[in-house]
């Protein structure tokens, strides 16, 4: 039982979510042996049921098409127009969870003007609590579990990793379920915290460092478990390659990988030759005579263009042999790595940052350090551009994204217009670009093959312009 300590919190609420999830959990794991018309026929009530509900159970109860279609007749008094019901059974397929397309729909703008028979107070506690500094993650971890229900019946073919933690989920419930050691192990670190935070105050500043440290106790055990594992796989050195003499063969193997699938210079220059009249349209002509920076300079095409077009145009790369290519052809670039070198740059000195399919080589961390050096290092006025992988094409998001190994995650354009707005920035643009050549495209008029070159054929990189307030 949770501890009722908290007037905010509707204790009661969030006790039935937890056991309608793991109902729900159990309903899943019986249906793993049964037939797809089987699972339709006792999980999935035809769209008809849509217009036949007297509770928010009966919503939930729903799913597909029937959830969307009972969704909209309950908060907008309309069946769903073809967009909305395909966009929210996407959302559904990628995780959403049906409570956050309910207050979608609830306190959305046609929702608002309606008289409404249920309100959704758990999905704002939920948005409320999250924006806590440090309860807030603690929260976040809370709410994720309750949806993993919902993930559990998307996907049913299993996930090793989902079904441990569906086990976890379970033992909280139920002492008497037998578990594998290491489950046992991190279901027990569960149940100490939150016997912690049953017996504290939960507005308490111990309670919230015994939580702390109990998490960051079961997250050091994870990576020591995982570092562990990643010892195990490593190859003997026997079965280690000895590279040639005087080669990295990091360095070696990026080299060589990038000039077989990058293309020949002549191919790059084409296709940076758009964001010159964008350079011209946007950096004001005050800031014309300071420094652009180039991150990830590479071999350098991108800084002789600047170089061509009047800036003082300096380039950085990580690959030594890069740095010695740019020099031959009297381009300044320096050897270091990008958010060193912004980190040594004085503020408001420079005039343009660029950095050419390198924000998605880095964490999240790491590249929010970059967003906020650059802002800082930018002189008012001055313009920050950034090219990576298009993830809107699904040919690049599954498959040429991962041709690189080093490569982190695909970024949406949505999240980077986000993100840069966050971060200080003003006037984002997004650029979509190098769509597949037409007489590669799927042939036909008709509304089928256009929606398929739309997915598979569009823009396959997308460019992030914005400017540092004035």
């Amino acid at each position: 039982m949770l501890k009722r300590n908290n007037p905010n919190i509707d204790f009661d609420a969030l006790e039935a979510e937890i056991d309608r999830n793991l109902d729900l959990i159990e309903a899943a794991k019986h249906a793993d042996t049964a037939t797809a018309e089987e699972y339709d026929a006792v999980v999935a009530p035809s769209a008809a049921t849509a217009n036949n509900l007297s509770s928010l159970e009966d919503l939930y109860a729903l799913h597909g098409e029937a959830f969307v279609h009972g969704a909209y007749q309950e908060f907008l008094g309309r069946a769903p127009d073809p967009e909305g019901l395909s966009s929210y059974l996407a959302q559904l397929a990628l995780g959403t969870s049906k409570a956050d397309i309910l207050a979608a729909l609830r306190y959305s703008t046609d929702g608002a003007q309606r008289k409404q028979r249920f309100d959704l107070p758990r999905v704002r506690l939920k948005a409320q609590l999250s924006r806590l500094p440090i309860v807030g993650k603690l929260f976040d971890i809370f709410f994720a579990l309750l949806g993993l229900a919902a993930l559990k019946r998307s996907m049913l073919a299993g996930h090793h990793h989902v079904r441990e933690i569906e086990q976890e989920l379970w033992k909280l419930r139920s002492d008497n379920a037998t578990l594998h050691e290491r489950a046992d192990q991190q279901t027990q670190d569960l149940n100490d915290a939150e016997h912690e935070l049953n017996v504290q105050r939960v507005n308490s500043v111990a309670e919230i460092n015994v939580a702390i440290a109990a998490l960051e106790g079961r997250v050091q055990r994870e990576v020591a478990a995982l570092q562990a594992m990643q010892l195990r796989l490593q190859p003997s050195p026997a079965d280690t390659l000895t590279p040639e003499p005087g080669i990295d063969p990091d360095y070696d193997f990026y080299r060589r990988f990038e000039n077989h699938f990058r293309g020949p210079a002549s191919e790059i220059a084409e296709r940076l030759s758009v964001y010159p009249p964008l350079l011209a349209e946007r950096v004001p002509e005050a800031l014309r005579q300071m420094p652009a920076v180039d991150l990830g300079c590479g071999r350098g095409e991108w800084l002789a263009m600047l170089q061509h077009h009047g800036y003082k145009a300096h380039g950085v790369d990580l690959d030594p042999a890069n740095v010695d290519h740019c020099s031959e052809q009297s381009l300044s670039a320096e050897h270091t790595e990008a958010l060193a070198y912004l980190r040594s740059c004085e503020s408001e000195s420079v005039a343009v940052i660029s950095a050419f399919h390198v924000i998605e080589h880095l964490t999240f961390t790491d590249l929010n350090m970059l967003l906020v050096d650059a802002i800082r290092v930018l002189a008012p006025g001055g313009l920050l551009l950034l090219e990576t992988p298009n993830p809107e094409n699904l040919v690049t998001a599954a498959h040429q994204f991962y041709l690189d190994p080093s490569h982190q995650q695909p970024l949406p354009p949505e999240l980077m217009d986000f993100l840069l707005d966050y971060r200080g920035f003003r006037q984002v643009e997004i650029h979509r670009l190098h769509p597949v050549p037409e007489h590669e495209q799927v042939r036909g008029d008709d509304e089928a093959a256009a929606r398929l070159n739309e997915l598979v054929s569009g823009p396959r990189d997308y460019a992030v312009v914005a400017a540092k307030p004035a």
